[in-house]
């Protein structure tokens, strides 16, 4: 990323909660992630970084607009919003220099426009800068284009449906491809993440740093990771600085990781830290699943790892017909955190999934029954059973002739020390089950798809799991997480 444009290296002089949090805090450009429990003055220090001593690169900015999702709880009718901006001659100009005067707990906090009315200020502004030859529906169409650009960035199964009709506009969302919605049917959580988004994708050209407060505020974790993966692509398309205080579990996730700080409490003292410590990472797993537990809405959730997980997790949903969900916290630790502070907080119907990975479980987890530790290595040696592979297969290949394509496809890895060993066995014999246990799965499951006649992972284990249904199969392949949702 290019560091042309100005953005705070350093606030300095910080003396907050009668001096429980003294010193100085470092940024970088991009993506910056303030995290801790709750009383650590996250808030706080967001307002000090509006108002207090700062550092900059390039430059000394004016141009910082704060968001407070907490305080932007205000809908209106989209038309009712039309009219007030013609009769109060609003327009974003005037909007964004009120935002940029603001600061978080300003008792006149203006609510930042929603984002349908992010839509007709849009709207508005082509219209207004134009000699009168651009025809409302070329105007509504070019806008409807630009604003799912950025939209499918995020969140690709939304679309924006909008179009001059019957002397007004009609403006609605589309959600997978199924039925379209008036904007103002929204749940809070998306209307919220949408608004966020798109105010910050509207001042652009205006603003160079944003802070922004507890953003995750009232989202489900698909939203919630969509409005993280957005604010770092923002920051890396339109080189700019966001520094965001949360909660959120996104940054158990590796990406994430690297670019967060840590308030936490050390010697009686809050001090900021760029290591995430166990005791951290348990305290901030316990308050990310208070809010979970309140917003997901499946009878039985899964915590897992990664991508495959949720595949996986998906496909046994559909064939048991139970209502199965998966969210991805990233990596084995996050899970082991959330477990924990399940057990403290008693939610009822989650589970906590991580790889074998050729471990033994944590003798602190070794007992909480809602814990699945992998016998195997990863899920995915769970797809390595001969005889469906075989039906699967496409064209047809017999059981001798999928043990090759397995063997094949271990041979033609690169030679990491983890994998060597197995390649030398592959080329020798046949490797046992017990051996093929042990190894990363993960590593050939594409390949071995292909070889077999299938696309990809995704495609075999869908097919497979469909397979296994038909041939009663499934409770035992798949008997360490089926028998915990039966039972």
């Amino acid at each position: 990323m290019s560091n042309t444009n100005p953005y705070i290296t350093k606030l300095k002089s910080i003396n907050l909660l009668s001096g429980l949090l003294t010193g100085e805090i470092s940024f970088q450009n991009g993506l910056n992630i303030v995290s801790g429990e709750n009383g650590t003055g996250k808030t706080k220090l967001l307002q000090l970084i509006k108002t207090g001593t700062k550092e900059y690169a390039n430059g000394n900015p004016n141009r910082i607009v704060i968001f407070n999702p907490k305080r932007n709880a205000e809908k209106q009718n989209l038309e009712h919003f039309a009219n007030k901006l013609r009769s109060q001659n609003l327009d974003s100009k005037k909007i964004n220099d009120t935002l940029n005067q603001q600061n978080i707990n300003d008792a006149s906090f203006l609510a930042y426009p929603s984002f349908g009315e992010l839509f007709i200020l849009s709207y508005e502004a082509v219209m207004d800068a134009g000699d009168g030859s651009i025809p409302k529906k070329t105007a509504i169409e070019n806008i409807k284009n630009e604003f799912n650009a950025v939209l499918e960035k995020v969140f690709p199964t939304y679309k924006i449906l909008a179009e001059w009709k019957d002397g007004k506009l009609q403006f609605q969302i589309q959600k997978n491809g199924n039925n379209a919605y008036p904007v103002e049917g929204l749940s809070c959580g998306e209307s919220e993440a949408l608004s966020l988004i798109f105010n910050i994708y509207a001042n652009r050209e205006k603003q160079d740093i944003y802070l922004i407060d507890e953003p995750e505020i009232h989202l489900n974790w698909s939203l919630e990771e969509g409005l993280f993966n957005f604010l770092d692509w923002f920051c890396s398309e339109y080189n700019k600085q966001i520094i965001v205080t949360t909660h959120s579990r996104i940054i158990f996730q590796d990406r994430f990781l690297k670019k967060s700080q840590f308030l936490i409490w050390k010697d009686a003292k809050i001090v900021i830290d760029n290591k995430i410590s166990k005791e951290i990472s348990d305290k901030i797993a316990g308050d990310s699943i208070k809010i979970i537990s309140a917003l997901e809405l499946h009878k039985q959730t899964f915590f897992v790892e990664d991508e495959a997980h949720i595949k996986v997790i998906s496909e046994l949903a559909k064939a048991t017909n139970k209502d199965l969900g998966a969210i991805k916290l990233g990596n084995c630790s996050a899970v082991q955190s959330f477990c924990k502070a399940a057990q403290k907080e008693q939610i009822q119907n989650a589970y906590f999934l991580v790889d074998g990975d050729n471990q033994n479980t944590p003798q602190d987890l070794k007992d909480v029954s809602n814990f699945i530790h992998l016998k195997k290595y990863c899920i995915q040696n769970y797809f390595l059973d001969i005889s469906i592979l075989s039906e699967i297969s496409n064209p047809k290949i017999d059981e001798a002739g999928i043990k090759q394509k397995i063997k094949e496809s271990i041979t033609s890895l690169n030679s990491d020390s983890k994998i060597l060993v197995f390649k030398k066995l592959a080329e020798l014999a046949e490797i046992p089950n017990e051996i093929l246990d042990t190894f990363d799965a993960s590593k050939i499951m594409d390949s071995l798809a292909t070889k077999i006649g299938l696309t990809n992972f995704d495609t075999l284990s869908e097919k497979f799991i469909e397979k296994s249904k038909e041939k009663n199969t499934l409770d035992t392949i798949f008997s360490e997480i089926l028998l915990k949702v039966n039972s």
